[in-house]
C-alpha cells in the first residue's frame, strides 16, 4: 500500500474507519476512493475483502465491478455488476455499466437487454432509446 502521508485525506479517514470496524460497509467508499486515485489493485483487494464480509451489499459489488472495468477485466466486472443488479433490481448504475460492458465486448443482444431494463425503470430516456435502436440496427 502507498505511504499514508501521500494518500488523499479521504482515503486516510476511510481506512481508519475500516480498521476500527473491519466488517463495515465503508469498504465500498474506500475502494471507490482508491479507484478514483488510480490505485486499482488496492481498490480491488479492499472491495473483494468487503464483499466477502458483506455479500448482499449491492454497492460493494457495483464498486468492485467498476474497479474491474478500469482494469479492463470485463468478465469479472460483468459478474460483479450482475450480482449488484440481482441484489438490487432497481440499480440503474449497474444496468448502465452492464450494458456498456456488453457493448464493448461486442455482445449487442446482452447490451440491448440491459439498456431495455434501464428504460423499464426510467421510461422516455431518449439517449437509451437511441442506443437500443443503434444496436438493433447493427445486430
Amino acid at each position: 500500500m502507498a505511504d499514508s502521508k501521500i494518500l488523499p485525506p479521504e482515503i486516510d479517514r476511510l481506512t481508519q474507519q475500516l480498521v476500527l470496524d473491519p466488517k463495515s460497509k465503508v469498504f465500498a467508499q474506500l475502494a471507490d476512493a482508491y479507484r478514483k486515485a488510480g490505485m486499482l489493485d488496492e481498490a480491488i483487494e479492499t472491495c473483494k475483502r468487503g464483499v466477502e464480509l458483506n455479500p448482499e451489499f449491492a454497492t460493494g459489488h457495483l464498486v468492485l465491478g467498476k474497479c474491474y472495468l478500469a482494469k479492463k477485466m470485463a468478465a469479472l466486472a460483468i459478474e460483479e455488476l450482475q450480482a449488484a443488479a440481482r441484489i438490487d433490481p432497481q440499480n440503474l448504475a449497474a444496468y448502465r455499466l452492464l450494458a456498456g460492458a456488453y457493448e464493448e465486448q461486442g455482445q449487442k443482444e446482452e447490451a440491448v437487454r440491459y439498456y431495455q431494463r434501464i428504460l423499464d425503470l426510467e421510461p422516455g430516456e431518449s439517449e437509451i432509446e437511441q442506443k437500443i435502436e443503434q444496436l438493433k440496427g447493427t445486430a
